[in-house]
């Protein structure tokens, strides 16, 4: 189930950051169904991608019981409880900023209203887990911390 949804970050930071329209570091061969998770290489942050995800819970052997995620690319997809309605949720544009609880049933689905006809829609977020829900403020400060240093490692070798 999402727990929280918002618009926290900039779109513009996200595609200086470089995550404007490339897939890295997953392939465009992801099978559809299948999350992917990648290390970032910064503090305890994942990538995970899809190309859509069935309905699962994820392992109830994780203490963990939230995963914050800041949406990096949305071809036509949304996360979100089983039982919640798609309509009632904002679309999920790069920027966005989602808590889910982990030990509730979740998929990623189609979702129309972003206007993307294209068969291959993939979702690609950060996540980072926690064992007490966060505040918007602890979400917001730490995928923009990553995004400002990504930033600045894109630039620092010219």
């Amino acid at each position: 189930m999402i727990d929280k949804q918002w618009t926290g970050i900039e779109e513009d930071l996200i595609i200086k950051a470089g995550f404007e329209s490339e897939f890295y570091p997953f392939s465009y061969s992801l099978p559809r169904f299948k999350i992917e998770k990648k290390w970032t290489g910064w503090k305890t942050l994942d990538y995970v991608g899809c190309r859509q995800a069935r309905k699962h819970q994820d392992t109830i052997s994780a203490p963990q019981e939230y995963y914050a995620f800041l949406v990096l690319r949305n071809d036509g997809l949304i996360a979100k409880g089983i039982n919640q309605p798609r309509l009632k949720l904002p679309i999920q544009k790069p920027g966005t900023l989602i808590i889910l609880k982990r030990h509730c049933y979740h998929h990623v689905i189609v979702d129309n209203r972003l206007g993307n006809n294209q068969d291959s829609k993939f979702w690609i977020a950060l996540g980072q887990v926690f064992d007490v829900k966060p505040t918007r403020f602890e979400v917001f400060q730490l995928f923009q911390q990553f995004l400002i240093q990504r930033l600045s490692h894109k630039y620092s070798d010219i």
